[in-house]
């Protein structure tokens, strides 16, 4: 493979043709004479990556080009900038304008000259990223309104309590190949990572001991064939709008289940329940909240490579895309006014005990999170469009939080990661049984009524994954996911409790000798979070994956929308 061909790949685009983007752009070069629009835009792809720490200019751009082709390698290198697969990141930027002034973007109505304001409200990953490209793109006067006293959102390094820096919200860069977190991470800031290694042993809770390799062997087997029937289902079932992941699989795993004779069905089952946990994890809510027929909607655009964490923490990413943007903390932003004329007004509290302030500006790109929008905690006025609203209700926002703790030495192994299979506290997960009268038609089988849901436990999936630090913080540190639905549940306990509970669950695995209490201790809370309000979205039942494009469509196209629930 091609340096250039290895590049558009880089780009998430396709190497022997043109995307529908690239054809909608250009219908004419694209069409008929697509060999030659793949070879500059590859060219340009490949001066890209050769080192993406500097802007590709049009100078460099053209270097080597035969120049009747000059025009028209100038205008796919403006498509790709706009698009964000060039001159992206955290390369230097253009000067930044002097208030007032404002920089002329080009010729409007009439041929007249006219100029931009955008004021950017949120400044986690998303609009510190769009920030930063307007002004790659030109835009010299771009204001960014962060609520907090820091930058990030639910990027958060704890740089204070613990002896290394821990990230408390996201922490991994999930994919490398094709990432551009792996380019401002790796290629950009150079910073170092740590590769996380694919095992992950299980530990029986119950026995004290790892999980027996024939109930693990049989449990993944069962758990990845239910889960392919279900996934199935969701596709061919023509009511599968109306139901959950959960009751399809839990049918699915009923006969499956029900049939095994080699080993105990409760140990059995509990080794499942680790791996629903963990898919429960993923998709940041219960299963059986989730959408049959969507609950996998985003597995297409997944990135290749290794799952990666950042030495020293992942808010040096942050801190990249910062760098050089006009950011004003402790602005949480409390309405947004886009009349048909005029300015957009943004209001917004002046800090701690002080009044509101407005802001003025052309534009405004809102990066909240979802469950800030879901609360009203933002008003519009005029009011949203009813199809905008619409988005902003269907969409499930989840949540996920953490526990991290210290110790003095490790009691545990050198994997990247080991998992616990908790011993069981409630009743195992009743067989089908009718609730409410309705039927589910499994595929390819007789109808069967719809099972019920799992017994209430409020610890249900706690504690069922930890994280192994040493290696990239050098200190024994271990970080306890805590995935829906028990997360909700979880923050309302205090700590003492949880970080009480958390540690038995390690000593029924490893020996209570083994596990003295945790020097230190931290634990998340990002549902109660005002400007978070949960971790990350997912598609529910009566949803469907279009909610998202709804979501990230802009209104009167003056009001844009930017964060992790529009892509």
């Amino acid at each position: 493979m091609s340096a250039a061909e290895h590049a558009a790949i880089r780009a998430r685009l396709p190497v022997h043709e043109p995307d529908a983007g690239e054809r909608a752009a250009f219908p004419l070069d694209a069409t008929d004479h697509a060999d030659l629009f793949l070879d500059l835009r590859n060219h340009l792809l490949r001066i890209w990556y050769r080192d993406c720490r500097c802007r590709v200019s049009s100078e460099v751009a053209v270097l080597h080009i035969p120049e009747p082709y000059h025009p028209l390698t100038r205008r796919i290198l403006t498509f790709l900038e706009v698009n964000g697969a060039v001159n992206f990141g955290c390369i230097p930027l253009p000067p930044q304008a002097d208030p007032p002034q404002k920089q002329t973007l080009g010729a409007g109505p009439g041929g007249c000259k006219h100029t931009a304001h955008v004021i950017v409200v949120g400044a986690g990953m998303a609009g510190l990223g769009a920030a930063r490209h307007l002004r790659h793109l030109g835009f010299a006067n771009v204001t960014v309104l962060e609520a907090r006293p820091r930058v990030g959102g639910r990027v958060h390094t704890l740089r204070e309590g613990l002896a290394p820096p821990v990230d408390f919200g996201a922490m991994l860069i999930t994919g490398t190949e094709q990432n551009p977190l792996a380019v401002l991470g790796q290629d950009q800031l150079q910073l170092e990572t740590v590769v996380c290694q694919d095992s992950c042993p299980l530990w029986d809770c119950s026995t004290g001991a790892p999980l027996d390799g024939v109930v693990d062997a049989l449990a993944e087997k069962y758990y990845n064939t239910a889960l392919a029937q279900a996934a199935h289902d969701g596709k061919a079932k023509p009511d599968a709008e109306t139901l959950s992941l959960g009751e399809v699989f839990e049918v699915r795993l009923a006969d499956k289940l029900h049939t095994e004779d080699v080993v105990p069905q409760q140990d059995l089952r509990r080794a499942v329940d680790w791996h629903v946990y963990n898919l429960e994890y993923g998709c940041a809510a219960g299963l059986h909240s989730v959408s049959l027929r969507h609950w996998d909607q985003d597995d297409p655009f997944g990135f290749e490579g290794d799952h990666v964490f950042v030495k020293g923490g992942l808010d040096q990413l942050v801190d990249g895309l910062a760098e050089g943007l006009d950011i004003s903390l402790n602005r949480p932003v409390s309405a947004i006014h886009t009349p048909e004329t005029g300015l957009c007004r943004v209001e917004y509290k002046a800090g701690p005990g002080r009044g509101t302030l407005t802001a003025t500006a052309d534009y405004v790109v809102l990066s909240v999170p979802l469950g800030v929008l879901q609360a009203g905690a933002i008003k519009f006025q005029p009011p949203l469009p009813p199809w905008k609203q619409e988005a902003v209700a269907a969409l499930g926002n989840g949540n996920l939080n953490k526990i991290v703790l210290e110790w003095a030495e490790p009691f545990w192994g050198s994997e990247s990661s080991f998992g616990l299979v908790r011993a069981a506290k409630s009743p195992l997960n009743p067989a089908p049984a009718p609730t409410d009268g309705t039927h589910m038609a499994a595929h390819g089988r007789r109808s069967c009524q719809r099972p019920q849901e799992p017994t209430p436990d409020r610890w249900r999936g706690a504690f069922f994954l930890f994280w192994n630090m040493i290696p990239v913080t050098g200190r024994p540190i271990l970080i306890g996911m805590i995935p829906a639905p028990a997360c909700d549940v979880l923050e309302g306990l205090p700590d003492a409790e949880v970080i009480a509970e958390c540690t038995a669950c390690l000593r029924s695995a490893f020996g209570g000798t083994a596990v003295p209490d945790p020097l230190r201790a931290h634990i998340t809370r990002w549902r109660e979070d005002p400007y978070a309000r949960g971790a990350y979205s997912y598609v529910p039942v009566g949803a469907s994956g279009a909610v998202y494009d709804t979501l990230a469509q802009a209104v009167h196209n003056r009001l844009f929308f930017a964060g992790e629930a529009t892509s």
